[in-house]
């Protein structure tokens, strides 16, 4: 969960729902080599620092051509890329995938079981807010506000006890 994603985990999931920030360039733009099969879509507009949201997929038959859509690597982080072809592999549907500004696919056919979401929508720049949070800095300025929060409210309390006890000693 949340936790999970402070402390440096690629993505989070919550009830089918996907969350991750984009860290690589890979659909930033789009490549002069894409621009055919990229034509009429929109494409190269996910930004490094944007947080990418997915929706679960319910079977191989909700994807097509076209879609962007999550996978985990084969070292267990998230990836971002579109569907460019799907090929039929002794009966398994396997999906070739490739970045908008990438000038060739990813080097591995992706079975199904290995998506973990497709494209919903994207939050501009709030990835970067995320990853100072994962930062050595970040940890430091959560745990001072917390402190200060904390001390605040111990402050105020002390002071209205103080008050209360003066009024009464009046």
């Amino acid at each position: 969960g949340l936790i999970g994603r402070l402390m440096g985990k690629n993505d989070v999931s919550f009830f089918g729902i996907n969350a991750m920030v984009c860290e690589s360039e890979s659909m930033s733009y789009v490549n002069a080599a894409n621009k055919d099969y990229l034509s009429g879509v929109k494409a190269g507009f996910i930004k490094v620092g944007d947080v990418v949201v997915t929706k679960s997929v319910g079977s191989s038959d909700d994807l097509k051509v076209g879609d962007i859509i999550t996978y985990l690597s084969s070292d267990g982080k998230s990836i971002l890329h579109r569907i460019v072809a799907i090929k039929n592999v002794d009966g398994r549907k396997l999906f070739s995938l490739r970045g908008d500004a990438n000038n060739v696919n990813d080097p591995r056919l992706v079975e199904f079981s290995s998506v973990t979401g497709k494209f919903a929508f994207k939050i501009s720049k709030v990835g970067y807010g995320v990853k100072f949070l994962q930062s050595g800095y970040g940890t430091i300025f959560l745990a001072g506000t917390i402190f200060i929060i904390l001390l605040n409210a111990y402050i105020g309390t002390v002071i209205d006890e103080r008050k209360k006890k003066a009024d009464a000693d009046k």
